[in-house]
């Protein structure tokens, strides 16, 4: 694999995975209300949403690029859909696409130095 390649492969993931980071952290405002602790508990669970679904999206891109850039792709326009805030649109939305774009171009088939190819060509 050489260095394009390498930086195409971890690119996006490390960038899901920040992403992933960063927003989780503002799932914790939940804690130190003054509500029962079920309700933070809960409170957090919600908040957490967002991150948990792009945590699943970055399991599946992980192993299928292609499939992880479709679903960061409907996730970056469902964000721009459901939040409609500066937040959103500015960093959001143009993240989850650039993520998306990545996945989407490291797993297209037939890509050069993936190690697919070679399985391919030797049978």
């Amino acid at each position: 694999m050489n260095k394009k390649n390498k930086v195409l492969y971890w690119l996006p993931r490390l960038l899901a995975a920040a992403f992933v980071g960063f927003i989780t952290i503002f799932s914790f405002d939940v804690f130190g209300t003054g509500e029962s602790w079920w309700l933070q508990a809960f409170g957090f669970l919600m908040h957490s949403i967002p991150s948990l679904l792009c945590a699943g999206a970055l399991a599946l891109a992980w192993k299928n690029g292609r499939l992880g850039g479709i679903i960061f792709i409907i996730l970056a326009f469902s964000a721009l859909i459901i939040f409609r805030n500066g937040f959103a649109v500015f960093f959001m939305f143009p993240l989850l696409l650039a993520v998306g774009l990545l996945f989407w171009a490291e797993g297209r088939p037939g890509r050069a130095g993936r190690g697919d190819d070679k399985k391919a060509a030797a049978t």
